[in-house]
């Protein structure tokens, strides 16, 4: 992960978090936007809930990331799509 400048210890161990919000989706590798962090990963569960969808997707370890619904559908998710996921590095909160 690109994380924000001076916020990486020396020779550390660290924890890196941020929210389900935060993290977009997309069918393709997509280039020319200002998020450092591309990983590629598959759909492993997909939790509907009265607000909002949390997909489950592994980039080894597991994440979350929170759409519509309405996006879901548009891209057709389902268990065992792969699909990028696109994390702004200013969302990166390190955790020692």
């Amino acid at each position: 992960l690109s994380l924000p400048q001076g916020t990486l210890p020396a020779q550390r161990s660290l924890y890196v978090q941020f929210a389900p919000s935060d993290v977009v989706l997309s069918l393709q590798d997509v280039t020319g936007i200002s998020a450092r962090n591309h990983l590629r990963a598959t759909v492993r569960k997909i939790v509907e809930t009265p607000v909002g969808v949390f997909v489950a997707v592994d980039v080894r370890p597991m994440l979350w990331a929170e759409l519509t619904k309405s996006a879901v559908t548009k891209l057709q998710l389902s268990t065992g799509s792969e699909v990028f996921c696109l994390i702004k590095s200013h969302s990166l909160q390190v955790i020692d």
